[in-house]
Formats: C-alpha cells, structure tokens, sequence
C-alpha cells in the first residue's frame, strides 16, 4: 500500500505535465482564416477572377468548382492527389511547373496548412 499511493500520483503527475498526444492537439485549420490569406499573398496576382489556366482561387467556392484546364485542383481528404497540393509542394509536379510560378516556393508552414486543410477535407 505504500508504493500505490505514490506510483497512482506519479501517473497523474505524468498525464497533467505531459498532456495527451494524438489528435486532441491538432488544430483544425479554417479556409477563411488560414488558407484564403495564403492565396490572397501567393496566388490571385495570376489566379484570381479570369485566372490563368481558368483557375480561379479569389473564392471558396470557385476554387472547389474545379473547373481548371487540368480538372479539380482540390481532392478533399486526398493531398497527395490533389493538383493544388501538388503544384505546391514539389519541386517538378504532375503538370505544368511548381507554383507560385516565377517566385520563390511557398514557406513549408503554408504548404502544410494547404495540405492539412485538405486531409481535412477541404472545408470552408
């Protein structure tokens, strides 16, 4: 009885100072707050209203239209197939050349919340 006493303190101990890891921590990412301002900063000079290659990123709605030359850019919960993603995150994607085109590539912790965003399922 003299060790459960401290043993049960030092679990809870434990769980208080460690916390719990998993999906409690991850935070959802909003398209309004997150993603929207990635687009407004990197992307509308071309892809907004008229876009090249009939992209237009300047909405939600007409980004998840899908209706680029190249068919959806957004795979809800599919990053890796997602041509958005793609065109982001490597160096020679798919089709056509990495995005922003002419500019450095977007910082890893906006390509990251892009692909989150759409694991997520690519909601508004």
């Amino acid at each position: 009885m003299k060790l459960f006493y401290p043993s049960i303190m030092l679990t809870v101990a434990t769980v208080i100072f460690t916390g719990c890891k998993g999906d409690a921590n991850k935070t959802t990412i909003n398209y309004d707050y997150d993603v929207k301002p990635i687009f407004e900063m990197n992307c509308l000079e071309c892809h907004g209203e008229n876009g090249m290659a009939n992209l237009n990123l300047s909405t939600y709605d007409d980004l998840m239209k899908g209706d680029s030359d190249n068919g959806p850019v957004v795979i809800p919960y599919d990053a890796e197939n997602s041509l958005l993603y793609q065109k982001v995150s490597r160096e020679d994607p798919p089709i056509g050349s990495r995005m922003p085109y002419g500019r450095n590539p977007l910082p890893s912790s906006q390509i990251r919340i892009i692909e989150e965003w759409i694991l997520q399922g690519a909601k508004k």
